[in-house]
């Protein structure tokens, strides 16, 4: 049986980052990773949006242009999945059902890599991060494009936060930048409450 450290190493993200374009290719790179999944809405485009955030986009390029194997990977309609790996020229996996084990082990299929070499980056630590490290795979939490989003991720958010401060608490992520992520994600003051 797993202890409570266990557990929570493993809903710990590498770092938590404002955004995509805020990731050092070359670090990665240098670090070993050759292979990238890549969430799509509140990651590189808005909840709902129609393309890309340009900075996303030219982040997408710079990693291809390193070398990076990328693959997206979202619980979106396999029409917008399509469209996005289309646009970026990358790999996808259609019906993602995220934190499910087959969406990232048909990514990690496709990349043709193995778990050390992939890093998963996402918005969501219940979906992305958690769903990437159970399986073995280093992920990187950005924060969202946007504050409009599902419903059910909106809710979701609310525990998000509960379980990042435990992280920070436990010194699994810094908890300056668990600070910054929590003032930038609740902005409004309508998903939680001053604590």
């Amino acid at each position: 049986m797993q202890g409570a450290g266990g557990i929570w190493s493993r809903m710990a993200p590498a770092r938590l980052v404002a955004a995509v374009d805020e990731i050092d290719v070359e670090e990665l790179w240098e670090a070993g990773y050759r292979g990238i999944i890549l969430d799509i809405d509140n990651t590189i485009a808005p909840w709902h949006g129609s393309e890309p955030v340009a900075a996303a986009e030219e982040w997408v390029e710079r990693a291809k242009h390193r070398g990076f194997r990328v693959c997206l990977v979202s619980n979106a309609r396999a029409a917008r999945i399509r469209s996005f790996a289309a646009r970026l020229g990358v790999g996808h996996v259609e019906a993602g059902r995220k934190p499910g084990r087959r969406p990232f082990l048909e990514a990690q299929k496709l990349l043709g890599l193995p778990p050390s070499q992939i890093v998963v980056v996402g918005d969501q630590l219940l979906t992305d991060v958690w769903g990437a490290r159970r399986l073995g795979f280093q992920a990187l939490l950005v924060d969202p494009i946007s504050p409009r989003e599902f419903l059910a991720t909106r809710l979701a958010r609310r525990l998000e936060a509960l379980v990042l401060r435990q992280l920070a608490r436990r010194r699994l992520v810094r908890p300056e930048a668990e600070a910054r992520r929590r003032r930038r994600v609740f902005s409004d003051g309508s998903q939680e409450g001053e604590k």
